[in-house]
C-alpha cells in the first residue's frame, strides 16, 4: 500500500501473516471499507512505523498517529505462544525483517504437522513468462482441456 508498487515475496509473507491471525480472531485483522482506513488499522495494531523505516522505504505522505500498537496476546488471548511469535515475525512494518517462509516453517509451532522429508521442492524458479502471451479464448480452452487432462493422469 505504502511502497507504489516496489515489492518483494514479502508481501506475500505479510497476507500469510493476515490469513494466519483470521484462524485465531475468526475475522479479518485489519478490517476496513477502504486503504485509508486499513492502514490506519494496520497502525493501531501494529503500533507506528519508526521514522527511519518511513524514510528507508520512501512513504512519503504517511501521516502516523504515534499507536504503540497492541501484543497479538491481548488480541488472540487463546492463542499457542508459537502462532504469537510467527505473527509478530510476520506482520512487520519493514519488509526486510520479515521472516521468510522458509524460517516460519522451521519454527517449533509447524513441528507437529511437518514432514520435511516428505515435502516437495521446487527444483528451478517457476517461469511467468506465459502471462505475457494474450491467447485467444480457444486456445485458452484447449490449454485449460489438457491441463485437467494431466491432471487426471497424475
Amino acid at each position: 500500500m505504502l511502497s507504489k508498487g516496489r515489492y518483494s515475496k514479502a508481501v506475500d509473507i505479510w497476507a500469510a501473516g493476515c490469513i494466519f491471525s483470521e484462524f485465531y480472531g475468526r475475522r479479518p485483522l485489519f478490517l476496513s471499507r477502504d486503504s485509508l482506513q486499513q492502514l490506519h488499522e494496520i497502525e493501531k495494531k501494529l503500533g507506528t512505523p519508526s521514522r527511519s523505516i518511513q524514510v528507508r522505504y520512501n512513504w512519503q505522505g504517511f501521516k502516523g498517529n504515534c499507536y504503540t500498537g497492541t501484543d497479538f496476546k491481548v488480541l488472540f488471548p487463546f492463542a499457542h505462544n508459537g502462532a504469537i511469535e510467527i505473527m509478530d515475525k510476520v506482520l512487520e512494518w519493514d519488509p526486510s525483517t520479515r521472516w521468510t517462509v522458509e524460517r516460519v516453517l522451521k519454527h517449533q509451532f509447524f513441528n507437529p504437522v511437518r514432514h520435511p522429508a516428505s515435502e516437495i521442492k521446487c527444483s528451478k524458479l517457476f517461469d511467468f513468462t506465459f502471462e505475457n502471451s494474450h491467447p485467444s479464448l480457444r486456445q485458452l480452452k484447449t490449454l485449460l482441456e489438457s491441463e485437467v487432462g494431466n491432471f487426471n493422469r497424475s
